[in-house]
């Protein structure tokens, strides 16, 4: 409570009388930094163990000696996942059956692989397993720990990134395009994601350093989980008004509802910055915008398809919160991405979030 007094008493607010929708988001950050103890970032919720309430700087802690590279390549074949399927959705789950899982698993062309975790009530995931072998699998951490998969063995308990091992389950048993998604993100519809590939014509974004994408489908006050705090005013690109052809790693879908935004925005009054609010609805296939090599954005694990020549950066860190793990991740994947000549691309919600 005292960060939020504290925070809404800003000297724009107080010598100009202007509502937050006007004001200049600079200085209101500021305001939030320089009240921010730890006492008040902790009552504010900022300050877990996913969040230190503190800028991000560079700071070495170990170095990697080990190889770079493909390690497995030389080792036997592994016998397929029952499985057999070109597009895969994966979850990772600790909740009950939810309806997007179950929208997923009847979706036509796609195989379903969720991943359990310690404490997942696994008996209807079993179920629903069992009703379409062909096409769900369910993954108990005795499940994985029978995989032939060193990643399996390596991923902590209770951690997001045992998502790590639906991504190498569904990559082995096939799968050249996999749908990344939560278990409270629904699809709009069954076809929701058809008629999106790998290399295809979108508009360009060209800028320099972090963009907010979240203006381009009328999200004009919106920005995205992981956008730097310092950037909200400052992370414009233009875009073209002629269509490109790209080849593409990943495509974020925005979610309607409940998008994905990072504390601040939802610690915000409401009257400034809505929530929930609904993005323009239109085909995704036919409005991606990507960007350039010289901008990056961050992107999350709630919504996105990835292409197979990008399976290599689906990993999900696990030595960071798993709240962070997907954000961290996006900032990486995009640096590999631009080794390898591939583009990240935003596309119009597929999905609706109902946390």
């Amino acid at each position: 409570k005292k960060l939020a007094v504290r925070w809404l008493r800003t000297p724009t607010a107080r010598t100009t009388g202007r509502t937050h929708d006007n004001m200049h988001w600079g200085s209101l950050l500021a305001a939030a930094a320089a009240a921010a103890t730890p006492d008040t970032r902790q009552l504010a919720g900022v300050s877990t163990s996913a969040t230190s309430g503190q800028r991000w700087k560079t700071e070495r802690k170990r170095r990697f000696e080990g190889v770079v590279g493909l390690t497995n390549i030389d080792r036997p074949r592994w016998p397929r996942p029952r499985l057999k399927c070109t597009r895969a959705a994966v979850c990772t789950t600790i909740n009950a059956l939810t309806q997007p899982i179950e929208l997923v698993a009847n979706a036509s062309d796609w195989c379903l692989v969720v991943v359990g975790d310690a404490i997942t009530p696994g008996d209807a995931y079993q179920r629903l397993a069992r009703q379409k072998p062909d096409r769900v699998a369910y993954l108990s951490l005795e499940d994985q720990r029978r995989l032939p998969y060193e990643t399996s063995a390596a991923m902590p308990e209770r951690h997001f990134g045992r998502k790590n091992v639906g991504y190498v389950y569904a990559a082995h048993a096939g799968a050249s395009q996999i749908f990344d998604f939560d278990d409270d993100n629904a699809l709009l519809s069954a076809t929701a994601l058809d008629g999106l590939k790998p290399t295809t014509k979108v508009q360009l974004a060209s800028g320099q350093g972090p963009v907010n994408p979240y203006p381009w489908f009328g999200a004009a006050k919106a920005w995205p989980r992981g956008l730097p705090l310092d950037s909200l005013n400052s992370a414009n690109a233009s875009l073209s008004t002629t269509k490109s052809t790209v080849q593409l790693g990943a495509i974020q879908g925005l979610a309607q509802r409940d998008p994905d935004v990072d504390a601040i925005y939802r610690l915000a009054p409401r009257n400034a910055l809505p929530l929930p609010f609904f993005f323009e609805r239109k085909a995704a296939s036919e409005n991606l915008i990507a960007l350039s090599s010289k901008t990056m954005a961050p992107f999350n694990a709630q919504a996105t398809l990835w292409f197979r020549d990008a399976f290599a950066a689906l990993y999900l860190p696990t030595t960071v919160h798993g709240r962070v793990s997907d954000i961290w991740r996006s900032y990486a994947a995009q640096a590999a991405f631009r080794c390898q000549g591939l583009s990240l691309a935003f596309s119009p919600p597929v999905v609706e979030q109902d946390r």
